[in-house]
């Protein structure tokens, strides 16, 4: 059997990269809505249930983290691209 939470969509549309609706518990990764309809036309025994109050508070944790990864890594790549831009020619090559 297999044994899906079902999530929602909130996170997905957050980090929809990094997440997203429905998780597999037993192969422990995401899958698409897609995917299940597949297993139910080839009548595999699938089980879907809401996630719970535990498994939210955790998504939620895991989506903020992302969003935190995704703000540092646009803040870091301006900083570089900034950076890039006070090195005259003459230094980078330089360098090489």
């Amino acid at each position: 059997m297999i044994e899906l939470v079902y999530f929602g969509n909130e996170h997905r549309e957050r980090a929809g990269d990094a997440v997203g609706s429905v998780y597999n518990s037993a192969d422990k990764e995401w899958i698409t809505p897609l995917q299940v309809v597949e297993a139910i036309k080839l009548r595999m025994a699938v089980s879907i249930r809401p996630a719970t109050e535990t498994e939210m508070k955790r998504m939620h944790e895991h989506v903020a983290l992302y969003e935190i990864g995704r703000q540092l890594e646009i803040k870091v790549g301006h900083l570089l691209d900034r950076d890039a831009a006070h090195i005259p020619v003459e230094q980078t090559e330089r360098q090489a």
